[in-house]
């Protein structure tokens, strides 16, 4: 099984190590130098930034005060590699909340590519460990909408791994881990399941493209 994302050579050209950029990440204002031709092409978020008519771009400098620094080295080396881990890393040991904290990152920002593959080592992680990242739920309902395919496979994974797995896997949990919102959609899911709309889905591997951001004009 793959831990890595699928290669996108085309985003990486000969323009986009350009000049170099700052971007002052978490309370602690750490700094990363990057490459400013493949943060733009990566997201039009570094574009307006770098490129527009804000202080960021006479300064060239960019702060993200609220980023966690250890997604954020992930974000680098995805937009130096095309892979969010490297090869002294492995899925088990990257954290949830780094990985959910990726995601919506990627969410937020419009790159789709990097959603993508942190949906992947998401769904990787939940192969190997037999978890789901329960909690990281709160995160996930207070800073994605209704209609985030990480809200969607969250919800998919409490309820189709529910029936499939002995229930202790959720004995350490209450019912204060789960926001309001999530058991109202858990509750829905269930009921599909129950009278047949919704088939039990028992290898999230092989349906991975289900939740991943189509490209335009993609068949869905």
């Amino acid at each position: 099984m793959s831990l890595k994302a699928d290669k996108k050579p085309s985003r990486i050209t000969r323009e986009s190590f350009d000049e170099v950029v700052e971007v002052k990440v978490g309370p602690k204002a750490t700094v990363f130098q990057i490459h400013k031709g493949l943060l733009c092409k990566a997201a039009p978020y570094f574009k307006v930034a770098f490129e527009g008519q804000f202080k960021e771009a006479e300064e060239q400098v960019l702060e993200c005060n609220d980023e966690d620094v250890t997604m954020f080295k992930h974000f680098q080396y995805w937009l130096y590699t095309n892979n969010i881990i490297d090869e002294s890393e492995t899925v088990k040991e990257m954290t949830w909340q780094s990985i959910v904290s990726l995601y919506i990152f990627a969410e937020v920002r419009d790159i789709p590519d990097l959603q993508n593959a942190a949906m992947d080592i998401m769904i990787n992680k939940v192969s190997l460990e037999h978890r789901i990242p329960a909690r990281e739920f709160h995160q996930i309902y207070e800073q994605t909408d209704e209609n985030s395919p990480l809200r969607r496979i969250a919800i998919d994974w409490l309820a189709h791994l529910g029936r499939l797995v002995p229930a202790e896997w959720l004995v350490e949990f209450d019912k204060d881990t789960f926001p309001k919102e999530a058991l109202v959609d858990l509750v829905f899911a269930q009921y599909e399941l129950r009278v047949g709309t919704r088939a039990l889905i028992k290898d999230f591997g092989a349906l991975r493209s289900d939740y991943h951001i189509k490209p335009p004009g993609a068949a869905v």
